[in-house]
């Protein structure tokens, strides 16, 4: 009926449609600072992995990485070959003495992708932005990189060689070592 005073119930209605806005504008507060700009990111991916200690290699389902401090989470979007992947490949006595202990192994490093998430400690390069890798893992905490020496770290690790590379759909990189492409940053 036109022109009627509210009912009790509108005012419960009024008080529902109150807190699911409020509900709503939480989550829409949420997903806007979240650390993703895929809150649909799988937790696993194929990866080509250096499994066994003999040439060859096996495409496998593994766990999706997870950035820890100062990393950035790349959904690869590009990755070429280079002469290490070919030595990894074929393991070769270079590539047994290397990476022996170490396997299994996602290799690769030549590669471009984009920030899809923040670790904690990141946020320089935003989320959606694409990226190349400086593959040369350093410490920052050594004399050699604290005195501004950091490519001759004490500690040098390399990408896909020490540290899982970009043979996956997936990788975690320290932002430090991602260069942004120009003009590349989605909104």
């Amino acid at each position: 009926m036109l022109g009627a005073a509210p009912s009790v119930g509108a005012d419960v209605d009024d008080a529902n449609v109150e807190a699911t806005a409020t509900r709503a504008a939480a989550a829409a507060a949420l997903i806007a600072t979240a650390g993703s700009v895929d809150l649909r990111i799988p937790r696993t991916m194929r990866a080509l992995v250096k499994a066994r200690p003999e040439a060859g290699a096996e495409l496998l389902e593994v766990s999706r990485p997870a950035p820890r401090t100062r990393e950035l989470l790349i959904r690869l979007e590009a990755v070429s070959l280079c002469g290490t992947d070919l030595h990894i490949y074929r393991w070769d006595p270079w590539a047994e003495q290397r990476l022996g202990r170490y396997l299994p192994r996602i290799f690769g490093h030549e590669m471009a992708g984009r920030v899809v998430a923040h670790g904690p400690g990141t946020g320089a390069v935003p989320l959606g932005t694409r990226v190349a890798a400086e593959t040369h893992l350093v410490d920052w905490t050594c004399y050699q990189c604290r005195t501004g020496r950091e490519h001759v770290c004490a500690n040098l690790r390399i990408l896909g060689v020490d540290a899982d590379g970009a043979f996956a759909e997936y990788m975690c990189l320290p932002e430090r070592n991602a260069w942004p492409a120009k003009g590349s940053h989605r909104r």
